[in-house]
């Protein structure tokens, strides 16, 4: 059976592909990624898929036509967390490198992710940028907001999908966004619930010292995980009061199953001596903070499956 190609970029430790990475009808070309830890676990789970690297030093002549092209650009200036410097951050500015991408491997689908801010009035020159320099390109464009909970998962994380389809992709079906009509596609089903014999206590930003502002979520979710895991000095977060009445913070496991993702997904990676070492909590708290719940990105793969006529 032909295989689906997948590229990534901005690829983390692979939240935004890992549905696309389980899934037999596709095959991922390669990843991008530049920071060591989530490069290391890519290179444990994924030991023949290469690794571009600094985006900004791919040689874009030397890449390939892909089918899929998937992109969680970052954050860093979209983020209430931070300045809103919007463009005017580095970090984000580098989602300029995949216009030229997207122009040489000529994707059938293109699928961007950012946090919701990316559609507030701030935001509002960068993404009309981003959608602008991709639609020239010969693309329909169709923005949504997916929140992870509604998707099995007891994590709150709301996230803004930019979901591109070229225009001159010729599919045998029509795509939902075509004749507005839902597909009832049969998806897995993500069971990544908490203990219910713990009580998660979240805050957000006011007070978090003073500890006024701890509540328990009458809907049973918990507040979206920052880089910090509901540790010290998170922005917001959530800690667990376990039943004897002591409490602790969540395990990086937790905030993996969290993100839909397996358990241990980022404990072990591989150096570049292909050794497997052992992450540092830490940075594996980061991974699930700037990662990507994978549920989000279900409904896309499945009609992606179903207009290339595999499903």
């Amino acid at each position: 059976m032909k295989k689906i190609l997948v590229s990534s970029y901005f690829s983390g430790c692979g939240g935004l592909d890992k549905l696309f990475m389980e899934d037999d009808a596709f095959s991922i070309q390669h990843f991008s990624e530049i920071d060591k830890h989530p490069s290391a676990v890519l290179k444990y789970h994924h030991p023949d898929t290469p690794n571009l690297g600094d985006i900004s030093k791919i040689n874009v002549e030397g890449l390939k036509e892909t089918d899929v092209l998937l992109a969680g650009f970052p954050c860093t200036g979209v983020s209430t967390q931070g300045k809103q410097e919007g463009k005017g951050n580095k970090k984000t500015k580098l989602v300029e490198f995949l216009y030229p991408i997207v122009k040489q491997t000529k994707p059938k689908f293109i699928i961007l992710e950012n946090v919701k801010n990316l559609l507030s009035t701030q935001m509002k020159e960068l993404y009309n940028e981003v959608k602008t320099e991709i639609e020239k390109q010969g693309y329909y464009c169709y923005t949504e907001t997916k929140d992870s909970s509604e998707y099995g998962t007891s994590q709150q994380r709301i996230r803004v999908i930019m979901y591109f389809v070229r225009k001159d992709f010729k599919a045998s079906r029509k795509s939902y966004h075509d004749d507005g009509v839902k597909r009832n596609f049969k998806v897995k089903s993500f069971k990544r619930c908490l203990s219910k014999n713990n009580t998660y206590i979240s805050w957000s930003k006011s007070h978090r010292k003073e500890h006024l502002d701890f509540r328990i979520r009458e809907d049973g979710l918990i507040n979206t995980l920052t880089t910090g895991g509901g540790c010290v000095g998170a922005s917001t977060g959530t800690i667990v009061m376990l039943p004897d009445g002591s409490t602790r913070y969540l395990t990086p496991e937790e905030c993996e199953g969290l993100q839909t993702w397996d358990r241990n997904h980022t404990k072990y990676g591989l150096c570049d001596k292909g050794q497997r070492y052992e992450i540092p909590d830490g940075a594996r708290y980061r991974m699930c903070g700037n990662g990507v719940p994978s549920n989000i990105t279900i409904e896309h793969k499945e009609e992606i499956k179903y207009l290339m006529g595999l499903k």
